[in-house]
């Protein structure tokens, strides 16, 4: 879509979804204290609507936040979920006061955490049973759609999404060798990478032409 501003028109890429309501196994909802330590955790799950309550908190603020496939303070895999009231990265703090009033309706969102990692190249840890792609067009730096992403000897394939994005799943651990590649650039791998993490830069192919001086 277009956004016209006193500067000019700027051209800003729009993605839709339509998503399932999440059912991704069960969720621990933490009660934080100022300083982020854990106070008390709940468990909830989809069969009660992710509705959690923290009962006989003295009065005072504190901060929420919510993983799934995960403890707050181990390791995780990218095909897990975070999230923290109200949104993530502005994360605020709930007034409890003395009034013994309860706080209701408290809802925030949780977020894939493949979907959360902008990073160059390879990271977020070793390969601990997932495996999180993203392609971007090297010049551009935008996301390429419809790349065709392998691991090992085409053992495993996907295409990427409208992100530019896709996610292996299963039994995967340790050092993998994966390859992307799109029409009209170059194919890339990464060799014995022992990452959960990886993007691809891909290059534009050049025509014969190109080459000529």
């Amino acid at each position: 879509m277009n956004i016209e501003t006193t500067a000019g028109t700027s051209e800003v890429p729009v993605v839709l979804e339509l998503r399932p309501p999440l059912d991704a196994g069960t969720a621990t909802v933490y009660l934080l204290d100022s300083e982020d330590r854990i106070l008390a955790r709940q468990e909830t799950t989809r069969a009660a609507g992710y509705a959690f309550r923290f009962s006989g908190v003295p009065p005072g603020e504190y901060g929420l936040a919510a993983t799934i496939g995960y403890e707050a303070d181990s390791s995780y895999e990218v095909n897990d979920w975070y999230g923290e009231w109200p949104v993530l990265g502005e994360r605020s703090r709930i007034e409890i006061d003395a009034s013994g009033d309860p706080v209701s309706d408290v809802i925030f969102p949780l977020h894939r955490l493949d979907s959360l990692i902008e990073i160059p190249g390879v990271g977020a840890g070793p390969v601990r049973g997932a495996l999180a792609v993203k392609v971007i067009d090297e010049e551009t730096g935008k996301p390429i759609e419809g790349a065709k992403v392998e691991i090992g000897d085409s053992a495993r394939t996907a295409v990427t999404d409208a992100r530019g994005r896709v996610l292996f799943t299963g039994s995967l651990s340790g050092p993998q060798t994966v390859t992307a590649s799109a029409p009209g650039h170059d194919l890339q791998t990464y060799s014995n990478m022992d990452a959960q993490y990886m993007c691809f830069s891909l290059s534009r192919t050049r025509a014969p032409s190109d080459y000529v001086e």
